[in-house]
Parts: structure tokens; sequence; C-alpha cells
């Protein structure tokens, strides 16, 4: 387990271990940033009850005057919505000892939306859940007016796509996600190369 995750190398960042920790032993994290909403909270508590939950990224808090040993880094609602379901351990990465603003830089990482979403390719995604795994759909993070404004764009750009257009485009695209995928960088941590 690494101590300082941020200053780790390479190696270390590869959290691969589950443990189990109780519950009560582990605290919301008090600066979280996500905005809670009933319906979202409804969508997410389902998706969990149907077996979707992935362990809580957590910190060990070791200035801790409370019951509390640990602090979530990923994973506030996943905890919240398990405690209201009666679970009294729950899976989780332990990060080890971090500072309050390594816990939120993590918390960053982790809860970041890295990459712009491309509407059309996850309309094509939803509707082809759609008609081959419709249970699917409970799992996912999307309303039913959010899944019915998504595949209709995928119908509204069928509609209109200009051939030319996309003969054009298609060719670029490839071309950059090769030069993208072709680069080479290395740790300056660890000295070790990644092909991205």
């Amino acid at each position: 387990m690494p101590k300082k995750i941020l200053t780790a190398s390479c190696d270390a960042l590869f959290l691969t271990t589950v443990t189990w920790l109780p519950v009560a032993a582990i605290r919301l994290a008090p600066w979280n940033y996500k905005i809670d909403d009933d319906e979202s909270l409804a969508r997410f508590k389902a998706s969990i009850q149907a077996g979707a939950v992935t362990p809580l990224h957590v910190a060990k808090l070791s200035d801790s005057t409370s019951a509390h040993t640990h602090e979530v880094l990923d994973g506030n609602h996943r905890l919240s919505i398990l405690f209201e379901l009666g679970a009294t351990k729950v899976p989780v990465y332990d990060h080890g000892d971090l500072s309050e603003v390594e816990r939120k830089a993590l918390s960053l990482r982790y809860n970041g939306q890295w990459f712009a979403t491309e509407t059309l390719a996850l309309a094509r995604c939803l509707e082809d859940i759609e008609m081959n795994l419709p249970p699917a759909l409970d799992l996912l993070p999307y309303s039913a007016a959010e899944f019915s404004h998504l595949v209709a764009a995928l119908s509204a750009d069928l509609q209109q796509v200009d051939n030319t257009l996309l003969e054009e485009e298609e060719p670029k695209k490839h071309r950059q996600h090769k030069e993208r995928a072709s680069k080479t960088v290395v740790c300056p941590n660890c000295n070790q190369s990644f092909t991205l």
C-alpha cells in the first residue's frame, strides 16, 4: 500500500488489493463537491441494489479524534446508500495516511471527468443496450428523459448527416487517433516508458 500515492512510483499507483472496513469507521468527505438530487440518488440506489457496487477509495485519518479511522476519496454516495441499505462493512481501496490536501487532490482525480463525451457515440451505445440488454439501462446514470434525448440526438443526426463531410472527417479522426496512440512518455518518478 503506497504511503504517499501522489509522489509514489508508478508501480504503487495501481492499488489492486480490496479490503473491507466497517461502515462506521469511514466518514464522508466534508468537502465533497458533488450535488445531490433525489432522482439521481434513487437511480444510483437501484443500481447498487442490482449489484453494481465498486470498492470505495479511502484514506486513513491518522489525526482523527472520532470513531472514524478513514475518509472517503471516491464513493460518498455509495457509502451513504450502502449505510441506508444496512451494510455493516464495505469494500475499499485504502490509500493509507494522506494529508487533507492530498485527499482532496485524489478525490478530484477519481471524480473528475477527464474527457468530453461524444454524444452520438454515447447515443449509439445506449441504443444498442436498449435493443439488446434493456435491464442494463437501470444500472446507468441516465434518467428516462436524458436517455430519450440522447437516442433522439442519434436519430436526428442520422437524418441530417452529409456523407461527404463524413468521408472527409473520418480519415482525419483516425490519423489524429493514431498520432495520439503512438505517443511515448517517460515517468519522472520511475523512468518507465509508457505508450499512450
